[in-house]
């Protein structure tokens, strides 16, 4: 057998070398494998086990009920089922053929606990109004007890023939030892229990909310603090064959908070008799009542997680399970195994005593309330939305499929070959089929499933090429105790090679001493700022050398850089690595010229210092060729905005120094200009001292040439040098000297 999987294993292997060896390097396999992957589809009979395997489920029969809930099960001593149901408070029996009838009829909404006593007696109570009632065999209805309570949430009998009762709304344990003989065995500070367990030696388990707290009552009636849980809700109690208690742990807010309706309009019972006609097994067209207070909120208004705790019978707990965000309404030992049933997707799960959990059972319903082994060992679930009963008697199901979650191979893709590894025992079998679509959800513009393939050895779908793909696997059996076992789905698939897009491309012009000028809205803003500034600083007088203001530099830029940084942004829907050209042109230019190619960075720094002044654009060229052969690359190309190139220095002329009329400083005239952008500052500096800034005549630099006329205060006699240095927008620096002689 093993050299059988193995050798099944390198065919696989190998099929799908070849599917994929002739396509480009880009192709891509979508393998299922785990029991996190099977998880993620639509099951329909068949369970999923852990590591990863899907098994035909079990053979099931499902008898529908005229009802929205079965909370709670219970058998007699010939093996009938008995079903408690809601919200018109029916006990339907079911018989071990599946046939349902509804035994009796009680004034409740919800039945939420059944027992039976030694002597055939079925027990009932539920909500609202706390009484317990007994059925006879034949159907006849009698009030047993009134605990004076809004609910009865379980029943327990134990071995002594007591009847136990867990109670609400004020969290008390009933003890009733015979019809209208008993009273509190516990008075909680709990608002509810809500679930009762018993053990062979006489304790009685209770779980309350909403402190989520077990507490043991042992054969004495005294109370203990079992062990309080991390939730708030004790739903459900089990016991497994060693005596270890196993507890559900619930979230709050599971009860319906609203206040009762002003009138509230209970149908009064109609004891049923045997010759009851059976129930129609339709689908029932049962709707809920409007809200009670205490009434559980069900379907759950969001999925929330729960957890299992495992408790031994010295009070040591540690967490088992905990529910993928599914709340667990109900538990069960089938053997060594546990069950616990969920929603709101009504998943059975096995967990196993090394804590993995498979999916057991999906049922069409949305929960698994209840949860029963009858005396021969079989499994009895009851459902809610809408009600049944469902019997697992042995033996697989005859056929199962599973349909994968929806995968995206994120563009639109044409497919390779499609291949699973299985172990087929004979007379079971294995087929697989594919359907693909352009829209995230299937529906009617996906294709058809194409045909069943049952050779392992794969196929390469018919489908069309689209961006979504899902297979549905297929499991039959001819013989009821043997499965076909799936382990594994592969599909190859190549993305149809879609062009590279360019997002942006971007030339940063203002590099070095321009960096914080951003583009001429920057500039336009700093020139309207300077009209202060500039009335404070021209026409200076007074005595001595003038001083930079205390916010100015005393230093004048003295260089320009040539280098542009040209960034772009571009992306391959196929993930396919990118090769970029770029070139660059004049605005009045008709041919582009490459500035350099193989490129895989998207930056490049360009000095432009032996490129002439003007206005250019650079263009951008992306390909998808390192990753796709010549015949199949593609490319795309985007040009930017044009920007200015600018490398030539300012000019500064017409120098001069003279006194001012009637006083002793001296004035300096002259003239900055520039062949392509505007001048955006100036300064001075008398002997090689300290740079000031200064401001054109009309006080905004703002053009491409400029008058500057200002005072230097009075001078030493002799002879003294100027140098007036202008900067042009883009950072170019231009100086003149000059010299004058102060008398």
């Amino acid at each position: 057998m093993v050299a059988g999987k193995a050798l099944r294993r390198a065919i696989f292997f190998a099929l799908m070398f070849l599917a994929t060896s002739a396509w480009a390097v880009s192709s891509s396999l979508w393998e299922t494998d785990s029991r996190e992957d099977f998880d993620a589809g639509e099951p329909d009979n068949v369970s999923i086990k852990t590591p990863g395997e899907v098994v035909l489920g079990p053979k099931a029969s499902v008898t529908r009920l005229d009802a929205l809930y079965v909370w709670s099960l219970a058998e007699d001593s010939t093996g009938t089922l008995y079903a408690g149901t809601g919200n018109d408070g029916k006990v339907f029996r079911i018989s071990p053929g599946g046939d349902a009838e509804v035994f009796a009829e009680l004034e409740l909404q919800q039945v939420f606990a059944l027992a039976f006593d030694a002597k055939g007696v079925l027990f009932a109570g539920g909500f609202p109004e706390g009484k317990v009632y007994s059925i006879d065999p034949r159907g006849a209805v009698s009030e047993y007890f009134d605990t004076q309570q809004q609910a009865v949430w379980a029943l327990y009998v134990g071995a002594d023939g007591r009847l136990f009762a867990a109670t609400g709304d004020e969290g008390r344990l009933f003890s009733i030892e015979a019809a209208g003989k008993g009273g509190i065995l516990y008075d909680s500070t709990e608002r509810r229990i809500l679930s009762l367990l018993g053990d062979d030696d006489g304790n009685v388990y209770a779980g309350s909310e909403p402190d989520g707290i077990i507490y043991k009552i042992d054969a004495e009636g005294r109370p203990f603090v079992f062990f309080d849980t991390e939730l708030e809700e004790i739903t459900a109690l089990t016991l497994d064959p060693a005596g270890n208690v196993y507890a559900v742990s619930s979230p709050g807010e599971l009860f319906v908070k609203t206040p009762p309706p002003a009138t509230q309009v209970v149908p009064k019972a109609v004891p049923s008799a045997l010759g009851h006609a059976p129930v129609e097994m339709s689908a029932p067209n049962a709707t809920a009542p409007a809200p009670v207070a205490g009434m559980p909120a069900v379907p759950s208004p969001k999925k929330r997680t729960c957890i299992i705790y495992k408790i031994g019978k010295d009070g040591t707990a540690s967490k088992f399970w905990t529910s993928p965000e599914k709340l667990v309404f109900s538990v069960a030992f089938d053997g060594e195994d546990l069950l616990a049933g969920s929603g709101d997707d009504g998943i059975i799960y096995l967990i196993s005593p090394m804590k993995e959990a498979s999916v057991y059972y999906k049922a069409d319903q949305q929960q698994i309330l209840s949860l029963h082994i009858s005396r021969n060992g079989t499994l009895r679930a009851g459902t809610g939305n809408n009600a049944a009963t469902i019997g697992f008697d042995g033996g697989y199901s005859g056929e199962g499929s599973l349909i994968s979650q929806v995968h995206d191979a994120t563009a639109v893709s044409r497919w390779g070959r499609a291949c699973w590894e299985a172990d087929t025992p004979p007379k079971t079998r294995v087929s697989l089929a594919i359907r693909t679509g352009n829209s995230e959800t299937p529906d009617d513009t996906w294709s058809q499933w194409s045909k069943e393939h049952a050779d392992q050895g794969g196929f390469v779908p018919d489908s069309p090429s689209a961006r979504y793909i899902q297979w549905r696997a297929t499991l039959r059996t001819s013989s009821a105790d043997r499965t076909p076992t799936l382990n594994k789905v592969t599909v190859a698939y190549l993305q149809v090679n879609l062009a590279p897009e360019i997002e942006s491309v971007d030339v940063d012009s203002n590099a070095g001493n321009q960096k914080e000028n951003d583009g001429a809205q920057k500039l336009k803003a700093a020139l309207q700022s300077l009209p202060s500034a500039a009335a404070a600083l021209s026409g200076q007088t007074g005595t001595g050398k003038p001083k930079a203001s205390k916010n100015a530099s005393n230093k004048a830029p003295s260089s320009h850089e040539t280098v542009l940084k040209i960034t772009w942004q571009a992306r391959d829907e196929n993930g396919d690595t990118l090769e970029y050209e770029l070139y660059f042109k004049g605005t009045e230019e008709t041919r582009w010229k490459l500035l350099e190619d193989e490129l895989t960075d998207m930056s490049y720094e360009w000095d432009t210092e032996a490129v002439p002044d003007g206005e250019y654009h650079v263009k951008v060229v992306a390909s998808d060729s390192p990753d796709n052969p010549d015949n199949a690359s593609l490319e795309t190309e985007r040009i930017s905005r044009p920007f200015i190139i600018d490398n030539t220095s300012p000019v500064v002329e017409e120098l001069g120094a003279a006194r001012a009329r009637g006083e002793q400083e001296y004035r300096i005239t002259g003239a900055v200009s520039d062949n392509l952008s505007p001048i955006r500052s100036a300064h001075y500096s008398i002997d090689a001292d300290d740079w000031v800034p200064v401001f054109p005549v009309d006080g905004v630099f703002d053009a491409q040439s400029e008058q500057v006329e200002f005072g230097v205060g009075v001078l030493e006699e002799g002879e003294h040098t100027i140098v007036l240095k202008a900067v042009d927008y883009y950072g170019n620096v231009g100086a003149g000297k000059g010299t004058f002689v102060v008398k």
